[in-house]
């Protein structure tokens, strides 16, 4: 067995040491290097972000026993790249970026004993989202308060107009 591979994907010849295991490969190794690999992967992840967010929010439902009916493409058609709360522009994370996780986007639920269902969440700021669990400052929670008394009205008028017809 040889000690080198070359990276399918950029075609240097490296130690198989760097390369990941995967036991379903002739030789025990992954095709990519692991440079390569984790390249194509934070490249998944910008091209696709909603279908990441699914997936994390679907297993935090499981984990925590909450209901879960969202979509990708409910996420993009909810997203709407402002946070409600507090007017600022959000990005949408890049894997491992925390470098402003005040900007970045979170999904929020707006009455937490519902779960994860399509008319309980939206796109809110890092910030506004940790706001509802800790808080220093009673103008900003104030903020969230306002903001959230306001969608709650809305997803009761929703509920009242669902019953009736």
């Amino acid at each position: 067995m040889t000690d080198k591979k070359r990276c399918t994907c950029c075609g240097t010849v490296k130690p198989v040491s760097e390369f990941n295991a995967n036991s379903k490969a002739p030789d025990g190794y992954q095709s990519r290097c692991r440079p390569c690999a984790v390249a194509k992967a934070t490249q998944h992840h910008l091209d696709n972000p909603f279908r990441r967010h699914v997936i994390r929010v679907k297993h935090r439902a499981k984990k925590k026993g909450l209901p879960f009916n969202l979509t990708e493409e409910y996420l993009k058609q909810i997203w709407t790249g402002t946070c409600p709360v507090f007017h600022t522009k959000l990005s949408l994370p890049v894997h491992g970026d925390k470098s402003q996780p005040k900007h970045v986007c979170s999904l929020d639920r707006i009455r937490p004993e519902l779960g994860y269902v399509i008319g309980n969440v939206e796109w809110v700021s890092y910030e506004a989202n940790r706001l509802k669990l800790d808080t220093d400052s009673s103008a900003d929670l104030f903020a969230v308060a306002q903001h959230l008394q306001l969608r709650e009205r809305e997803i009761a008028r929703h509920a009242e107009q669902q019953q009736e017809s």
